[in-house]
């Protein structure tokens, strides 16, 4: 398997908001139940994809006309957009072996988590072919 670049699906940094909101004085429990969450939701995430499962791994991207995304050099003006692009690959795939390498998870604020990972990645076909 190779090392996934970070501009690449597969190795992501995100600002993404946490659903915990405190009234008052932010405590190191606050932060952590933040992290905590992300934490979750990140290996959901990542269970989706591993599965190959296009809809289940595009369920945690926006549906607003104002998302774009990035991948292969190629700037994709909305999630169908993606859709398009890389739906009948992933009708291909049995499964995708990822294995995360590294995860940074830090709460500024119980809304407002940074999270980036790095990841190594290799795609199984069903027909039985591994491809990095």
């Amino acid at each position: 398997m190779r090392e996934v670049a970070l501009k690449l699906l597969f190795m992501f940094s995100f600002l993404t908001m946490a659903g915990c909101q405190t009234g008052g004085e932010v405590t190191q429990a606050d932060l952590d139940a933040a992290e905590a969450e992300v934490q979750a939701v990140m290996e959901d995430f990542w269970e989706a994809w591993g599965a190959a499962s296009f809809d289940g791994g595009m369920a945690f991207y926006s549906d607003d006309p104002e998302m774009a995304f990035a991948g292969d050099g190629v700037l994709f003006e909305s999630k169908a957009a993606v859709g398009e692009a890389y739906r009948a690959a992933f009708e291909l795939l049995e499964r995708q072996e990822i294995t995360i390498t590294d995860t940074r998870i830090h709460a500024l604020t119980p809304e407002i988590v940074y999270a980036a990972q790095a990841a190594t990645y290799a795609a199984v076909s069903r027909s039985g072919e591994t491809s990095p």
